[in-house]
C-alpha cells in the first residue's frame, strides 16, 4: 500500500509557491490568523476539508479542499487609503493568485490544482479596522 498524502504537506507547498508570486501581499500564511497586526494585503490559505475514497492496493485519488482568503484594508479613517484603492488592490491580488494557479496546476504533490467554485467578497472587522475579504475555494487532487 502507498503512503497516504498529508493535507498539511500540500497546503505548505501551495503557500511556499504563492509567497514569492503574490507580490501585492505583505503576508502569505498557511493558516487562519486571529489578528493581522497591521499586515495587509494578506493571504491566508487554510484547510477546508477533504474527500478520501476507500484505500485500495492500487492507491487512492483524494481531494483536499482549501480556502485562500485575501484581506485588504477597506479604508483608513485619515483618508489616506480609500475604498477604491482597496477594490483595486483586491483585484490585483486575485489576478496574481490566478496567474500562479494557472502556472502550477500540476506538481510533484498534486495531479490537479484548481479553483473550486465561486469566490465571495465581504467586509469584515479585525481589531477595529474594516477589511475587504475575498474567499476563494481551491481543490487539490492527489494520487497516492
Amino acid at each position: 500500500m502507498s503512503v497516504v498524502m498529508n493535507r498539511k504537506l500540500v497546503r505548505d507547498a501551495i503557500v511556499a509557491g504563492m509567497t514569492p508570486a503574490l507580490t501585492v501581499a505583505q503576508l502569505v500564511v498557511g493558516h487562519q490568523k486571529a489578528n493581522l497586526g497591521g499586515q495587509w494585503p494578506a493571504v491566508m490559505v487554510f484547510t477546508a476539508g477533504g474527500q478520501r475514497p476507500q484505500v485500495t492496493d492500487r492507491g487512492i485519488r483524494s481531494e483536499f479542499h482549501y480556502v485562500a482568503q485575501l484581506w485588504v484594508l477597506y479604508y483608513s479613517k485619515d483618508g489616506l487609503w480609500t475604498e477604491a484603492q482597496a477594490e483595486d488592490t483586491l483585484d490585483a491580488l486575485e489576478r496574481q493568485l490566478t496567474e500562479w494557479l494557472a502556472e502550477n496546476q500540476i506538481s510533484e504533490l498534486w495531479t490537479t490544482l484548481a479553483f473550486n467554485g465561486r469566490s465571495m467578497v465581504s467586509i469584515r472587522t479585525d481589531t477595529g479596522e474594516s477589511y475587504l475579504v475575498e474567499e476563494i475555494p481551491i481543490k487539490a487532487e492527489v494520487y497516492q
